[in-house]
């Protein structure tokens, strides 16, 4: 008897993974759908009548944007003044060769 209810339970429980995963799947699309879409709004409407705000965001953008091009540029930097110490054949090679280039280009 034990054995039917197990065979039961377990087919049972092989039964209930699709519905199980279209309703994580169902959830997953309307919580993004109803609640992401209340908060676009928002914001959307904030930056549309609130200049500042739309300016305050630019800004931070144009900020990341110039703090990874002096990254970039640091980092070509300090493999050019390793290589003159450490590897004098490192500007000779390809690499050397383009980061000069590179470095010519945004200098200019």
């Amino acid at each position: 008897m034990q054995s039917r209810k197990n065979g039961y339970q377990k087919a049972a429980q092989i039964a209930l993974i699709p519905v199980r995963f279209l309703y994580a799947f169902l959830k997953a699309v309307l919580k993004t759908i109803f609640l992401d879409l209340f908060r676009n709004i928002k914001k959307e409407t904030i930056y549309t009548f609130n200049k500042e705000e739309k300016m305050k965001i630019k800004q931070e953008l144009e900020t990341k944007h110039l703090l990874n091009l002096v990254n970039e540029r640091l980092k070509r930097v300090e493999r050019l003044v390793y290589s003159i110490f450490n590897d004098p054949d490192y500007i000779k090679r390809d690499k050397g060769k383009h980061d000069l280039k590179e470095l010519e280009k945004e200098t200019k």
